[in-house]
């Protein structure tokens, strides 16, 4: 460019020829247009790359824990009492098995199932007011895999965004797409129950099955997948077209943590527990942002989070509970993590934050309030019972589902405050979903809706 100010340099044009100034003066005019329109530009990506986090629709919940990832309900309120034969607008039969969380859009529930005499994993589309069941696609047949006796074949919550509903599945060599093998294999299944693309995200081994969720960020849909041997994985796949967009290589091992995209520390993260540590990557490259040693070898849950830290937890080999500052770069095992537990540790049910508080339940059902900042605990109340679904919080209530089938309800407070027990009779695994005051349970063999 040239020095000085444009007053200077038009003067300076008038002692050219005619046809030189004109000319000089049509350069710098290209010049100066091209540098606003990339300026543009990149102020376009710049603010696309901002909001390429999900966001749902008022009274969806399109994706795995809630709308806002957190495990907080957007609607405001819902029972607190229920039963087999009271607050119960419908339920449904649901064929097979799964530990998979309903995922709700529009007039519509998808459920993602395993019917194991038959070998067959389905996706299922279920009337949002009626329970009236829309459509029941094939996704895989054939070949189910040997999986810990507290998983399932369809663990993995669906998300949909974009008119596509995802589901990922664990499927052997002699049930895959295509002659790709045994891995975990992607299927984006369109609103009315057609396959329209499916693919081998990746290979994958283990003698205990298979259970994140995919994480949908901006076009890209998010698969992660910590094998035991050779080709662990996380990567990233176009929604529309399931191309690959990226990916990167993790630590060989059995772990079934999920991970989750956030505005943590100022910049979007996306953050995976497991294979011994907890790291947090660009969601738009896979490029490693930090790492920590930790919480332990396998993890099964999705790691917590505010507006500055990261909770990571694991149960084996060793039990721990980590409190993570998100504004680090590389290794910051030795600087960025503010405290640690070992005791009453959640392995399976992911953990909740609300303001400064955590709020945990422990897979042997010790439930725990500690303070964010110190760590300190705040309360500490044993429940009983198994727990593997995640806590969820509805107002200034929180709804712990235990896997025989009872859900406590407590209030968000400084002390252990019981508000009722419910029992629907029947056990299972998946999280609830709150909407419009309603709740979505999925128990071992029916789809509940609750409401008053």
């Amino acid at each position: 460019m040239i020095d000085g100010t444009a007053e200077e340099f038009f003067s300076m044009t008038i002692s050219l020829p005619k046809r030189t100034a004109c000319l000089l003066l049509l350069v710098v005019a290209i010049t100066a247009a091209t540098a606003t329109s990339h300026a543009q530009s990149l102020a376009s990506a710049t603010a696309a790359v901002a909001s390429a986090g999900p966001n749902a629709s008022p009274g969806d919940r399109p994706w795995w824990r809630s709308a806002q990832l957190n495990g907080v309900a957007s609607s405001p309120s819902a029972p607190t009492e229920w039963g087999p034969d009271s607050n119960i607008a419908w339920k449904v039969d649901v064929p097979g098995r799964g530990h998979a969380t309903p995922c709700v859009v529009g007039d519509q529930i998808f459920i993602s199932t395993a019917v194991e005499g038959a070998e067959e994993m389905r996706l299922l589309s279920f009337d949002r007011a009626t329970g009236a069941e829309g459509w029941n696609t094939l996704l895989h047949s054939g070949g189910f895999m040997h999986i810990h006796s507290k998983n399932s074949h369809a663990s993995a919550t669906p998300a949909c965004a974009g008119g596509r509903v995802f589901a990922l599945h664990m499927v052997d060599g002699d049930a895959s797409i295509d002659g790709g093998g045994e891995g975990v294999y992607l299927s984006a299944v369109g609103l009315d129950g057609e396959i329209l693309w499916q693919k081998k995200a990746g290979p994958f081994t283990t003698k205990h099955g298979y259970a994140p969720s995919p994480i949908l960020y901006g076009s890209t849909v998010i698969v992660s997948g910590d094998s035991e041997n050779a080709g662990a994985f996380v990567a990233a796949f176009d929604q529309a077209t399931g191309e690959e967009v990226w990916r990167t290589g993790r630590r060989d091992n059995a772990s079934f943590g999920c991970g989750v995209v956030a505005t943590i520390a100022g910049r979007e993260q996306l953050v995976i527990p497991g294979c011994d540590e907890t790291v947090s990557y660009d969601p738009t490259s896979g490029e490693m942002l930090w790492r920590v040693d930790g919480p332990s070898l396998s993890a099964a849950n999705t790691v917590a989070f505010d507006s500055q830290k990261v909770y990571s937890s694991g149960g084996w080999p060793q039990k721990n509970l980590l409190a993570i500052r998100a504004d680090g770069s590389g290794d910051v095992t030795d600087s960025h993590i503010a405290w640690r537990k070992t005791k009453a540790v959640c392995y399976v049910p992911t953990m909740l934050v609300q303001g400064q508080r955590l709020y945990t339940v422990s897979d042997d059902g010790v439930a725990t309030c500690y303070d964010t900042e110190s760590g300190d605990t705040v309360w500490v109340k044993r429940l009983g019972g198994g727990f593997s679904a995640s806590p969820i919080m509805v107002g200034d209530s929180i709804y712990l589902t235990d896997e025989s089938g009872k859900t406590h309800v407590i209030k968000a407070a400084d002390e252990f405050k019981p508000v009722a027990v419910n029992d629907l009779a029947d056990g299972g695994f998946a999280t609830p979903v709150v909407l419009d005051g309603k709740i979505f349970l999925r128990t071992s063999h029916q789809l509940y809706c609750i409401a008053e």
